[in-house]
């Protein structure tokens, strides 16, 4: 197990190395990034506060704010993680990108666990692990973070409906 763990942390590692720009503020955020960030940092700003953000004072001179970060899953676990590292004083910046990258990481260790449960062994599910870290998506994560919204979520549906299927089909 202890292997199997050594073997995924170890290129995901490299790709933080490759990445490493990000981390020192030489790498910005493009795309529809920086505009999924400033969503994300008012609601996340508000809920380390406490207060859960139902009017957006900085939208149009006063909205209701139900538009944007619905689109994204407001109660996707993931902006709680990033809620408490701000709250614990890291910088909305900061919080952000490591929850992207996280949530990232998280997409590919579903994909590896994926490629598991088709029975092709540890060593092509490693493969194919290195493979989706390594890919256009990995970039993407930068400049398009709906698309982990979308991506994460499917690949773990999949590896719960394979489960599903099997733990029905498998009684005796």
């Amino acid at each position: 197990m202890k292997n199997k763990m050594f073997s995924l942390l170890i290129p995901f590692l490299v790709w933080l190395g490759i990445h490493y720009q990000l981390f020192i503020g030489q790498l910005s955020l493009g795309g529809d990034n920086q505009q999924y960030f400033h969503w994300t940092a008012y609601y996340i700003e508000n809920i380390a506060r406490g207060v859960y953000p139902m009017w957006n004072p900085f939208h149009a001179w006063g909205s209701v704010d139900n538009f944007d970060m619905r689109f994204m899953g407001e109660f996707n676990p993931l902006y709680f993680l990033m809620s408490i590292l701000v709250f614990f004083g890291i910088h909305v910046y900061e919080a952000f990108v490591g929850g992207v990258i996280f949530y990232f990481w998280l997409g590919c260790l579903g994909f590896y666990v994926l490629s598991l449960r088709t029975k092709i062994g540890h060593v092509w599910s490693l493969l194919a692990y290195v493979l989706m870290l390594f890919s256009n998506l990995g970039n993407a994560v930068f400049l398009q973070f709906i698309v982990l919204v979308i991506f994460v979520p499917a690949v773990w549906f999949f590896v719960f409906l394979i489960d599903f299927i099997r733990a029905g089909t498998c009684r005796e």
